[in-house]
């Protein structure tokens, strides 16, 4: 989600505290898994619930 937020790998391996090639590692398996009807439904309901927050700090 912070990649479709626009987060480049080395953004989100900073505010994640991890290694740049795990977070690649992990970006380049994820479309595949997110097809999975567990995954996939656990995906919509959380953007679901961010379209519906208020941004940190407001």
């Amino acid at each position: 989600m912070l990649r479709e937020r626009g987060f480049n790998p080395r953004e989100i391996a900073e505010r994640l505290a991890m290694a740049r090639q795990s977070v690649n590692e992990a970006l380049d398996g994820f479309e595949h898994r997110s097809r999975r009807p567990m995954i996939a439904d656990n995906l919509r309901e959380i953007r679901r619930l961010l379209s519906e927050s208020q941004p940190v700090g407001e």
